[in-house]
């Protein structure tokens, strides 16, 4: 998310509380950062960019029985994914 996401919501969009069901618009969920895990998965190397590639994942435990999980699309460069996983650290 970022500035652009953000102006969205505020020119001639009906925004509505978020039902569970997707509706094209991009929803913020705000978490406590002590139960926020972020971790990645080392891949293989790419021949081709001449890179190892590495899998980010955030796991956000909410109670003692709900556990988000969020995986990305695509794997990235595991150096992106290493300095990612610090960023979140230091949040």
């Amino acid at each position: 998310m970022n500035e652009a996401n953000l102006k969205r919501y505020t020119y001639e969009v009906n925004v509505e509380p978020f039902a569970g069901k997707f509706s094209g618009l991009d929803y913020w969920r705000c978490y406590e950062t002590k139960n926020v895990t972020i971790w990645y998965e080392k891949g293989g190397y790419d021949l081709d960019e001449k890179i190892i590639h590495g899998s980010p994942y955030i796991q956000v435990k909410t109670d003692s029985t709900t556990i988000y999980e969020y995986a990305l699309r695509r794997s990235f460069s595991l150096d992106y994914v290493k300095t990612k996983q610090e960023d979140g650290k230091n949040l």
